[in-house]
């Protein structure tokens, strides 16, 4: 009875060492893909990394670009104010050639 015994018992122990091997292999497996996401996330986050640098340098060439057509901007307005008086002043100075003119009966 006793070699039966240690016949289930060594059994058993098949059992547990064949199933302590199948839960090595998946937690492996888990261990492997965990590793493979890993790395793609990396290489995500260093696209996304990059993508936001180039993004970011692209951002302040436009704001550059916006600065300089706002000043742009600001310098035609005022040259338009300075023709807008300019004409103004001819106006007026035409005005009163006409009354000076006039007022001789020429």
């Amino acid at each position: 009875m006793n070699f039966l015994k240690e016949i289930q018992i060594t059994n058993d122990l098949q059992i547990v060492q064949l199933f302590n091997l199948k839960y090595i292999e998946k937690v492996n497996d888990v261990k492997n893909q965990t590793s493979i996401n890993l790395v793609n996330n990396n290489e995500r986050l260093d696209n996304a990394i990059f993508n936001t640098y180039e993004l970011r340098q692209e951002n302040r060439l436009y704001r550059a670009r916006n600065q300089d057509l706002e000043l742009l901007n600001s310098r035609l307005q005022l040259h338009i104010l300075q023709l807008e008086r300019d004409f103004k002043k001819m106006k007026d100075d035409i005005s009163k050639t006409d009354t000076f003119f006039n007022d001789f009966g020429l």
